[in-house]
């Protein structure tokens, strides 16, 4: 289709919302490890072979005890060790991949979640007895916000979620209940919060392109 541009430099027959559909959508990934064991392993190894480089040999030929391993035989053990446990590492890794969300995907999660509702204040000149009753009612509603916050978290995260990568498997979904199952197990709300906050940065960050840093030249070292 021809265009044309008025006096006031306004394209005749241009499409707004036709030009936004053809963005993309961002995205974020998160790397999680399941084996905590592995990765407390790999890092106590690291440290054991930093050592090694830290330390001068000819300290530790003069300090080593007759027919003490050598630094190169104990380095070769250390780094089978490393190899296996990394192995291990990487079979529990799982790497999320989740999307921006929209103003209305916001919205609607409340639907699915309800906000609890605020006590009304009693009234002055009333009973302590009410006072206290009422002074309840807000500590409770108090943990059903936290809780309904919490769920509601679940659901944004449920809706964001574009792919999930495992060695053992993958999947393009996930649904809040399989996310309060995993919430529930030892580590779970730390990853629960991981992925919303990447969801959180997926939906809220912009576009920065590089600036040049003069022109007809880009920041980037690649030239």
């Amino acid at each position: 289709m021809d265009q044309t541009k008025d006096a006031a430099g306004v394209t005749e027959d241009f499409d707004l919302l036709a030009f936004v559909e053809t963005g993309t959508i961002a995205t974020r990934e998160v790397v999680i490890y399941t084996d905590h064991e592995a990765a407390r392993r790999c890092q106590e190894i690291e440290a054991a072979l930093d050592a090694l480089d830290d330390d001068g040999p000819d300290d530790r030929k003069q300090d080593a005890p007759l027919g003490a391993e050598s630094d190169e035989t104990r380095r070769a053990e250390l780094e089978a060790e490393a190899e296996q446990w990394l192995e291990r590492l990487q079979a529990s890794k799982m790497t999320w991949t989740v999307r921006a969300l929209s103003n209305d995907e916001i919205k609607a999660s409340f639907d699915v979640v309800a906000a609890p509702k605020m006590p009304v204040p009693p009234k002055e000149g009333v009973a302590q007895a009410i006072k206290d009753r009422w002074h309840e009612r807000v500590e409770e509603y108090g943990r059903k916000k936290a809780e309904a916050d919490e769920d509601r978290n679940l659901v944004l995260v449920a809706n964001a979620v574009v792919g999930i990568e495992t060695p053992a498997g993958s999947t393009g979904s996930v649904t809040v209940e399989q996310l309060k199952a995993l919430r529930s197990k030892p580590h779970g709300q730390q990853w629960i919060d991981r992925l919303y906050t990447a969801v959180d940065a997926a939906t809220s960050d912009e576009v920065e392109p590089p600036v040049p840093t003069s022109p007809g030249r880009s920041t980037s070292s690649r030239g």
